[in-house]
C-alpha cells in the first residue's frame, strides 16, 4: 500500500484533483491571503502554505491518495478563540 499525502483540493463531483495553483488561490479567496505571489515566486510550497493556514486556523485542504486514488479527504477550518 503507497500512501500519498497532498496539499491540494479534489473535486467530489469529477473525482478529479484540483492543481496546486487552483487551490492556492481558492485558500487565498476565503482566507483573505495573499500567499499565492510567494508560491509562484519559489519563496513558499503549499504544504509551508498549508501549514500556515493551519497555525493561523485558515482554511486548507488535505488528500490523502492510496495508490493515485484518494482513500480520504479533509478540508479543515480551524476555529480560534480571538
Amino acid at each position: 500500500m503507497n500512501m500519498e499525502i497532498m496539499y491540494q483540493g479534489y473535486n467530489v463531483w469529477s473525482g478529479k484533483r484540483q492543481t496546486v495553483s487552483d487551490t492556492i488561490e481558492y485558500w487565498d479567496t476565503v482566507n483573505k491571503t495573499r500567499l499565492f505571489k510567494k508560491f509562484q515566486k519559489g519563496q513558499m510550497t503549499i504544504e509551508e502554505i498549508a501549514r500556515k493556514n493551519h497555525e493561523d486556523g485558515f482554511l486548507y485542504e488535505v488528500t490523502v491518495l492510496e495508490e493515485d486514488t484518494p482513500n480520504v479527504f479533509y478540508r479543515l477550518i480551524i476555529k480560534t478563540n480571538s
